[in-house]
């Protein structure tokens, strides 16, 4: 039932968010993505993509098409935001 949304924003009246708090620093890298990123692709092969990756337009790319490389099937959606630091 992978396929079933859960939680979805503009369906309901009220759905419930989950929020968590970090400290980020100049040249940090946020990614937002979907399951058909972080399903087939291991977080240490992402972490290493976004570290080889010469900017965040480059490593967004590169994601997306090692999930399609691993045999991703859903939609695979990133998101790079770099803090500071000219990203």
């Amino acid at each position: 039932m992978r396929h079933v949304l859960t939680s979805v924003l503009g369906a309901r009246e009220e759905t419930a968010v989950h929020v968590s708090e970090r400290d980020l620093r100049d040249g940090d890298v946020l990614l937002l993505c979907s399951d058909g990123l972080h399903g087939p692709v291991p977080e240490d092969v992402i972490a290493a993509r976004l570290l080889a990756a010469g900017d965040l337009a480059e490593a967004a790319r590169g994601l997306v098409q090692e999930a399609l490389d691993r045999g991703g099937r859903d939609n695979v959606t990133v998101l790079l935001v770099g803090l500071g630091g000219g990203s």
